[in-house]
């Protein structure tokens, strides 16, 4: 997720530019917002793979369908773009010249503003194969996280605080939040504090092993390695004394 600061405050004491929360002694939360969960959760992606591969028998090129895809998921793509099957979620997605690094999807994504005829001249003569994208399938994993591991009890003190003041440090001492260990452990989460815009914070679930994210493949979220969903936000006054 980019992040942008729009504002900032000076500080009264050393005139220190401040960008975000932890800068401020205070916080007063002046609202709270749960964000609505995917249906599916998105781990890293495990692989890209043609549906279909050419095999050559006899000086014959014959079309086969890829063996690495298990028969019930090539039922599947057919009627669904996107499902879950034996803790794996398969994306339906277009290859260019049977390439696993250059997807369609990918590319229409990182370029919105294209009109639908330079999409049409882009791909002229660009042979594209059927393809499915194959990630971990973390949906069960991330809601057990927000309703049984001690980050519940962190959402609920945030939302029960819109009106109060805390202490920033408090905030940060919450459990689960912005841990500064990183496990080999893909699944060892907890919660990330963000500032969003200046005054408005993202929380989101945070695999430990972010300080090791690499991206690679083309297209946004290619090949990522850790994991990052936001779940909640909240907006905030910063002050440099508590309100009594």
């Amino acid at each position: 997720m980019e992040i942008t600061t729009e504002k900032s405050v000076t500080c009264p004491c050393c005139d220190t530019e401040i960008k975000w929360i932890k800068q401020f002694p205070f916080a007063k939360i002046t609202s709270f917002q749960r964000l609505q969960l995917p249906d599916l959760i998105e781990g890293p992606v495990e692989d890209i793979l043609p549906v279909y591969l050419t095999e050559k028998r006899f000086f014959i090129n014959s079309v086969i369908q890829n063996p690495q895809i298990p028969e019930e998921v090539v039922q599947r793509l057919v009627q669904s773009n996107k499902f879950s099957y034996q803790g794996r979620i398969y994306q339906r997605v277009t290859l260019f010249d049977n390439s696993t690094q250059y997807v369609k999807e990918d590319f229409l994504k990182a370029n919105p503003e294209m009109t639908k005829t330079e999409i049409e001249e882009s791909f002229k003569g660009v042979k594209k194969e059927p393809g499915v994208r194959i990630y971990k399938d973390f949906t069960k994993r991330v809601k057990e996280f927000l309703t049984y591991s001690r980050a519940k009890e962190t959402l609920k003190t945030l939302e029960e605080s819109v009106g109060k003041t805390l202490a920033t440090r408090d905030i940060f001492n919450l459990h689960c939040i912005n841990q500064n260990e990183y496990p080999t452990f893909l699944e060892a989460f907890n919660l990330r504090i963000q500032e969003k815009n200046f005054g408005e914070c993202v929380l989101g679930v945070d695999s430990l092993r972010s300080s090791a994210d690499i991206h690679l493949g083309c297209g946004p979220g290619a090949y990522m390695i850790g994991f990052e969903l936001d779940v909640a936000k909240f907006t905030y006054n910063g002050l440099f004394r508590e309100n009594r």
